[in-house]
């Protein structure tokens, strides 16, 4: 949506919120002082999208990791934890002799670094197998004393690996894996040879959830879930052939199996399948002279809660050969509060009965288990967030926090000062905060306003400026009474209040010239609503439309220059609500249903829209022409085009329309320079260009915020303006 129409600029139609008249006219003086030297045209007859510079910056890139495998960690020769994990990018992490914790990111390359397993050689040197997620496939980078090297493995398409890693008795990596295209259970090493893979059981659909270990002979065995009986299987190499065992547990079984080989080179398998009843249950199956033996680690429940237990399970043995597992229950919490969540667990078998404790109970998965010498567990994990490391002093757990990931970048809102400043508000990708983020003289700062961990799915947010940069932000919180939340930035900080209005959603805000609030928002209810002032609590709310019924799309709302506000919202088509002297008028602009709406006002307070065409999905454009009817161009229509639009006007009147290519996951801009549209597409690195908001500054550039969704990010891409551009006078109307 547009987010520089706002306050002056409506009322002076550039973005900066000046409401000063006297530094209007200080502002033209210099421009006077310097036509001596600079010719004075308009700026938007020269302008040139194609060939201008764009510049792009990073504005929150946090680090992006999930998915860890249950074996993303190891204990190196001194007793201190290593882990390997990523997202984003592939990081690695590790403990040193004063107990810091020291960081490499070992492969920058996009979107790699899930299902991370690590390994350490004699040396303790790291090896890591992940997924490279962008080229489909798997990647292995090691250490060799002195620096990494990564390289990708000879391997069909791979998107959901399932990889397990063990390094052997001679330093080399042994890994068993799931080819998701053939569906089979497959296993490889590295020799000086190369990489060698092959297949151990292409029995249908089988090799999931795979554990490779290996026993004294360096002859592997692996435990993995048989998808098309939904059991456990499990192979193992005797030298010369693959022999395979199929476990006919009741119910369904072989879910996240882990594997570990004991000094008599029997089996130990834990993995989540069906305890007593219909619940889901921990199993612990292992072998001795006898054969097989099949355990129920854990199947335990809580009043007012259901548990499906044994998610995410890793498996160590002690030096005794005593089992111990971590592992994560989904549980289901009711009846108040009413949510979802993972409790982290850790099991161990004392004498010939279970003992389970309980960890951190808030999202807490993809853990990874290690045993020391003396018998003391260490347990790496992911809890929502962030990675986190305990060890276990006594009878208590000592906790560390050792990385943080974030997705950031959804629903951004942008607007420039008067020293073109950017101020931008944002959702984290997981809806979680509120962020609000500008630009200082040392760079990007970005902050938390509202970190609940309870936000809306509504994750809208929208920002305005007062006349002295001062921010205004619109979100929702459903930890709140689900009302909307309305904050603003004083000298002495953050000012929150709540506006009255509940189950508001699709809302859209902005400031008159005096920093009066107007919005514009649906309800539950289906009415399209509008409140200035109080809004809520001490009156102000009007109703607009009460028929929207299901109509979906966000409204968009600009104020002129006579504080008045004009409105356009998705129903039916296009819908456009505007001021008269005696109250509201509400045409349809496009019968074709429209969502992503954008509104702007040019100098003569005339209305412009960009919107995306649902039934098309072309970009489109539309304005109110001198009679009094409306205008409908398609701008663009190569594929499916035009989400995330925002729309600006410049002081000439000329068009800065930004928007998502959902066809090609790329950031799009067109402009119109009165004539005729130009179309480019600016940024097309990976999934880009969503939750786009533009802005244009004191001489027309762009300014573009949006949501690097390879990464996670929050990145902006602008113009920027040098001295020996030729500038224009912003043109003012009285």
């Amino acid at each position: 949506m547009e987010r520089q129409g706002r306050n002056c600029r409506q009322q002076l139609n550039f973005s900066p919120r000046l409401c000063s008249w006297q530094y209007l006219v200080a502002l033209s003086l210099i421009f006077l002082s310097l036509s001596s030297s600079v010719q004075t045209v308009s700026r938007a007859e020269v302008f040139d999208p194609g060939t201008a510079t764009w510049i792009t910056e990073c504005i929150d890139c946090p680090r992006y990791f999930d998915r860890m495998s249950p074996r993303s960690a190891q204990l190196d020769s001194s007793g201190r934890p290593h882990v390997a994990f990523g997202g984003d990018h592939l990081y690695y992490s590790y403990m040193d002799a004063g107990g810091n914790w020291l960081s490499d990111v070992v492969d920058n390359a996009p979107q790699v670094g899930l299902y991370a397993t690590l390994g350490l050689d004699s040396a303790d040197h790291p090896h890591i197998i992940y997924l490279d997620e962008d080229n489909h496939a798997l990647k292995y980078a090691f250490y060799n004393g002195t620096a990494w090297q990564v390289e990708r493995l000879p391997t069909g398409p791979i998107s959901h690996p399932h990889a397990s890693l063990v390094i052997g008795v001679n330093d080399l990596p042994y890994l068993s894996f799931y080819d998701n295209a053939a569906k089979d259970l497959m296993y490889a090493f590295r020799n000086l040879s190369g990489w060698q893979v092959s297949t151990v059981d292409a029995n249908g659909d089988v090799g999931q959830y795979s554990s490779i270990a290996l026993d004294s002979n360096g002859y592997p065995h692996i435990s993995y879930h048989d998808a098309s009986q939904n059991r456990l299987k499990y192979a193992h190499f005797s030298g010369t052939e693959w022999t395979t065992e199929l476990f006919n547990d009741e119910g369904q079984s072989g879910y996240g199996s882990s594997l570990r080989i004991d000094q008599n080179d029997y089996a130990h398998i834990a993995y989540r399948g069906q305890g007593s009843g219909n619940n889901t249950a921990l199993m612990y199956r292992y072998q001795d002279a006898e054969g097989w033996h099949l355990e129920i680690a854990d199947e335990s429940q809580l009043q007012w809660s259901t548990y499906s237990v044994g998610y995410f399970v890793s498996l160590q043995l002690d030096q005794a050969g005593a089992p111990h597992l971590s592992y994560s229950s989904s549980i289901h919490r009711s009846p108040y509060p009413f949510y979802d969540t993972y409790e982290l667990r850790y099991a161990y078998r004392s004498k010939d009965s279970w003992q389970v404790e309980s960890i951190d109970a808030f999202f807490a998965m993809y853990s990874t288990l290690l045993i020391d010498g003396p018998g003391t567990p260490h347990i790496l994990y992911k809890a929502f967030n962030e990675l986190h490391y305990v060890i276990k002093t006594g009878s208590t757990w000592e906790h560390t926090t050792i990385d943080r990931s974030g997705l950031v970048g959804q629903y951004s809102s942008l607007a420039l000062d008067a020293s073109r400043k950017p101020h931008i508000s944002y959702h984290d990708s997981e809806g979680t905060s509120v962020m609000y983020a500008t630009k200082g003289a040392t760079g990007w700062s970005a902050e938390r306003i509202d970190g609940a961990g309870n936000l809306s799915a509504d994750k809208t947010t929208s920002l305005a400026l007062t006349g002295n940069g001062r921010p205004h932000i619109l979100y929702e919180n459903s930890g709140r009474m689900t009302l909307l939340n309305y904050v603003y930035l004083t000298e002495t900080g953050w000012t929150r209040t709540l506006t009255g209005i509940v189950g508001g959603r699709d809302f859209d805000l902005a400031l008159d010239a005096q920093h009066k609030l107007h919005m514009s928002f649906k309800t539950t209810s289906a009415v399209l609503g509008y409140c200035t002032g109080g809004c809520g609590f001490s009156g102000g709310i009007e109703i607009i439309d009460d028929e929207l019924s299901n109509s979906g799309g966000r409204t968009a709302i600009v104020v002129d220059r006579s504080a008045r506000a004009h409105i356009a919202y998705p129903k039916n088509g296009l819908r456009y609500t505007g001021p008269t002297s005696s109250g509201w008028s509400s045409t349809t602009v496009d019968s074709s249903p429209a969502d992503y709406v954008s509104i702007a006002l040019d100098a003569a307070g005339v209305p412009h829209f960009s919107y995306y065409d649902v039934n098309s999905g072309n970009l489109k454009y539309a304005y109110q022409d001198d009679g009094g009817g409306w205008q409908i161009e398609t701008i663009d229509q190569a594929g499916d085009v035009g989400l995330h639009t925002s729309l600006a006007v410049d002081g000439r009147g000329h068009v800065h329309i930004s928007y998502y290519d959902a066809t090609n996951a790329d950031l799009k801009y067109a402009y119109s320079n009165g004539s005729s549209w130009q179309v480019i597409t600016l940024v097309s690195d990976g999934d880009v260009g969503s939750h786009s908001s533009l802005a244009l500054d004191l001489f027309g550039y762009p300014y573009i915020a949006y949501h690097d969704a390879t990464l996670g990010d929050l990145k902006i891409i602008y113009v920027r303006f040098t001295p020996t551009d030729v500038l224009y006078f912003p043109l003012v109307q009285s």
